[in-house]
Order: C-alpha cells, then structure tokens, then sequence
C-alpha cells in the first residue's frame, strides 16, 4: 500500500498530545520542586505556579521563596511576586511586605505590582508604605490607583 498521498495532519493529534504529555510531566516536576521547596527551581517553573490559580497548595511555595528572598537568585524572587500576583493570593501581603527594603528595585517594583493585583485592604495598606520608596518610579507606581 503507497501511503506517500497521506495528509500529514493526521499525525498532528499525536504530535499535539506528545506536547501536552510533556507539558503535563514539565508541571508536575514543577510542582513537585515548588512544594518541596527546592532551591533549583526555575523562573519558568515559579511563573508556572503562577499560572495554575486552582492549585491552591501551590500558594504556600511560592509565599516560602519570598519569605526566603536571600537564598534565591532575585529572578526567582521576581518570579515568585509575579505568581503571587497573577493568584491574587492575600496569604503573600505579609511577605511582600517584608521586602519593602529589599536592595532591588526590580524586586520592589514587583511587589507593587503584586499587591496591586491582590487589592484587599491588607494589600492596599502596605502599598501605601511602598509610596515611600527611595525610587521615584517606585513611590509613582505606588501611588496611583489600580
């Protein structure tokens, strides 16, 4: 039989559900790293956690790197502010809060963002202590309504 004259889309589901098995395994290791609390986990693997709001065990990992700032590269920090945002994860505020000092205004300026997006009264009152900020870029951000 000459299967030369085949579409080959029709090898596009299999392809497609290859990718998804791999996504699949990728978010589970990556779920398994963040719930350990493993120092080696990725930036793409925090925001990954970010992605996944019904995961709810999901949230505790990731206020634990901010909680732990120093030892992870400030990536993963920026990561973890970012997932924590995406979540709208109230439980973060205190965390968040605590690195209103932190040495990196990259790190501050996610912060802000973040409590932007949670928005509840904790959020919005320790954002206002971010409108004190040394950076200009930071206290503006701060300062202006979501």
């Amino acid at each position: 039989m000459n299967t030369s004259h085949r579409n080959p889309r029709c090898r596009a589901p299999l392809a497609f559900s290859a990718f998804a098995l791999g996504a699949l395994a990728f978010g589970c290791a990556s779920h398994s790293k963040l719930l350990n609390n493993d120092k080696t986990v990725s930036e793409e693997e925090v925001r990954a956690a970010g992605a996944a709001t019904a995961d709810p065990a999901l949230g505790a990992p990731l206020v634990h790197i901010l909680e732990h700032h120093a030892d992870y590269d400030t990536s993963i920090v920026v990561a973890a502010l970012v997932a924590v945002g995406d979540r709208k994860d109230a439980s973060a505020v205190g965390a968040i809060d605590a690195l209103r000092t932190h040495p990196s205004e990259e790190v501050r300026w996610h912060c802000v963002l973040a409590l932007k997006q949670i928005g509840d009264d904790a959020a919005r009152k320790a954002l206002a202590a971010f409108a004190s900020d040394e950076s200009a870029i930071i206290r503006e951000e701060a300062s202006e309504n979501s």
